[in-house]
């Protein structure tokens, strides 16, 4: 599923609220007028955009300045601005430098960062579809470790890497501690961070913030180049956080190692209903402990598709997910067979991809399930908790 196209209608509400504010024009390369080259039809003035938010300032609560190619001067500028903004709730800079360099990119990002640093009502920071990378992860690091108003970070598409995964997550573990010792409590909710190459050692170091934070709602880690040992640390912080109501680890190496680790985790998720998965290699064994786990929760969204799973996983929907308010199933490209897809939207009365266009396999069973004993074990935090002081 898209990010973008989930958090289009939020946006949309957010820039109808009498405290937003975007430029009047988009979709133009903003410049300063010294910056001009003599195509000044080309360019949007910069100046025109600062006058307009100047005389806002006071009052901005979300600033939209996304899908467009601003500056490094304009930046700088902009930066000034962002000083004077007390009452700023929401930063929505994705895809703000379309064509830019990494030398406008990430000293932007540099000056940002130093000015938001005493904003204690900042919320929402959307830096996704820039070309972050792992030094501009640093460059932001210094204000996701004090931000501890901050409820929903998007870094989405942004090219962090394994080294800047890890140094988001070292700051955000870092932002848990200062709220502890400022008795300002970090609550994060939504954590955006997908085709950014986390791959294990970002994956980790994230997992290990999430442990601490504990009130995540949200976290989509798809497509990053994620091998299946990590998983069992996200597994654990998946166990951590039991307000979860949305994960996706799609097009990752999860497969059955990581797969039964986060089984053991879901249970501890009452209020989960979406979880995609499709394109993680869990097959058989890891698929069917997955959607046992989903008993207890709130499920309505499930995507499992191109999975390797045949008719036990099949068998095993039909039976755990039956009553459920299943909206919508993604189960192409598994060995189900036609007939045992059909069944599975005949019984529980759901959508799914165009039957037509879906990618049906036929129900002849792979055969190389993973069958190694793994001796994970996924403990839940009171668990943790009652075994920690037991020893003191």
């Amino acid at each position: 599923m898209d990010v973008n196209a989930v958090l289009g209608d939020v946006r949309a509400e957010w820039m109808k609220e009498k405290s937003s504010w975007r430029p009047l024009e988009t979709d133009k390369m903003v410049e300063l007028k010294e910056a001009f080259d003599g195509n000044n039809d080309k360019h949007m003035h910069g100046e025109e955009i600062l006058e307009q938010m100047e005389k806002r300032i006071s009052d901005i609560k979300t600033l939209e300045l996304n899908k467009n190619s601003h500056s490094l001067k304009f930046s700088e500028k902009l930066a000034v601005l962002l000083q004077r903004m007390s009452q700023i709730e929401r930063i929505l800079f994705n895809d703000m430098w379309v064509g830019r360099k990494i030398p406008e990119i990430h000293p932007a990002l540099s000056l940002f960062a130093q000015a938001l640093l005493d904003k204690d009502r900042l919320t929402v920071l959307d830096l996704s579809d820039n070309a972050v990378n792992p030094d501009g992860s640093t460059n932001i690091a210094p204000l996701l470790s004090v931000c501890t108003s901050l409820k929903e970070l998007y870094l989405n598409n942004t090219g962090v890497g394994p080294a800047g995964g890890k140094t988001i997550g070292e700051a955000l573990l870092a932002c848990y501690h200062h709220g502890v010792k400022t008795n300002k409590p970090f609550r994060l909710e939504k954590f955006i961070l997908g085709r950014s190459r986390l791959e294990v050692d970002g994956c980790v170091a994230v997992s290990e913030a999430f442990c601490h934070i504990r009130t995540l709602r949200e976290i989509r880690i798809n497509n990053n180049g994620i091998f299946t040992d990590a998983f069992v640390d996200f597994a654990r912080a998946v166990a951590h956080n039991p307000n979860l109501e949305i994960i996706d680890v799609s097009d990752n190496h999860v497969k059955t190692r990581g797969g039964l680790a986060i089984a053991q985790a879901l249970p501890q998720c009452k209020k989960l209903r979406m979880f995609l998965a499709s394109d993680t290699g869990l097959k058989d064994r890891a698929g069917v402990k997955i959607v046992e786990a989903l008993a207890d929760t709130s499920i309505n969204t499930l995507s499992l598709a191109y999975n390797d799973m045949g008719p036990k996983v099949r068998d095993a929907m039909l039976s755990v997910l039956q009553g459920k308010p299943i909206q919508y199933v993604d189960v192409q490209g598994n060995y189900f067979g036609r007939s045992g897809y059909e069944s599975i939207f005949s019984s529980l009365s759901c959508n799914g991809p165009n039957e037509e266009e879906a990618d049906i396999e036929s129900d002849e069973e792979d055969q190389s399930d993973d069958e190694t004993e793994y001796d994970d074990v996924i403990t839940p935090p009171v668990m943790v908790e009652q075994q920690q002081q037991q020893q003191q």
